[in-house]
């Protein structure tokens, strides 16, 4: 498989990303939802139900925390260069490795903004990130990706109904 836009676009989404992060004073971006990852990065997965968590830096820096089972569609599919592997075992605790990816690009007391409305990450899994990184950095939880989808209507049977096309922008609020 390969990457289903091109490395400018991708690079140009990332960039735009970033902008905002500046405008509201975030260092980075804790990216939780596959929609994100995929808007971003090219990164396509089905393990979207499981733990992974991908860092975007205000610098453009990008890394992504996830499980062995998906490192090969992270490398085929994405232009994320840095996968980090957290172990699936008893007693994992993935966002410690998370916390310690995001310590290698210094976001230690620096301002995140925080994606948790995702699949993969649960109640549970959101309360061991918010532990790991408890002390550790300031996570703005009032901060994440939204996209600005472009709307139109067609007019069928039932008369007009709107039709979502793909996300134009993915804005960070």
């Amino acid at each position: 498989m390969a990457l289903h836009f091109t490395e400018t676009e991708l690079a140009e989404r990332r960039r735009r990303a970033c902008l905002d992060m500046a405008r509201q004073g975030l260092d980075g971006l804790l990216v939780f939802r596959q929609e994100s990852m995929y808007y971003l990065t090219g990164y396509d997965t089905s393990g979207y139900s499981m733990f992974q968590g991908m860092y975007l830096g205000a610098d453009g820096a990008l890394a992504l925390c996830t499980r062995s089972a998906d490192l090969r569609q992270a490398r085929l599919t994405s232009v994320i260069e840095d996968v980090r592997i957290w172990r699936d075992r008893e007693g994992a605790s993935p966002a410690e490795d998370l916390r310690d990816m995001l310590e290698s690009y210094g976001c230690r007391g620096k301002r995140l903004g925080v994606e948790y409305h995702a699949y993969g990450l649960t109640a549970q899994r959101g309360k061991m990130v918010d532990a790991a990184l408890d002390g550790f950095c300031l996570l703005n939880s009032q901060t994440g990706l939204s996209m600005s989808l472009g709307e139109t209507s067609i007019v069928t049977e039932r008369g007009c109904e709107p039709v979502t096309h793909a996300p134009r922008r993915l804005v960070v609020n």
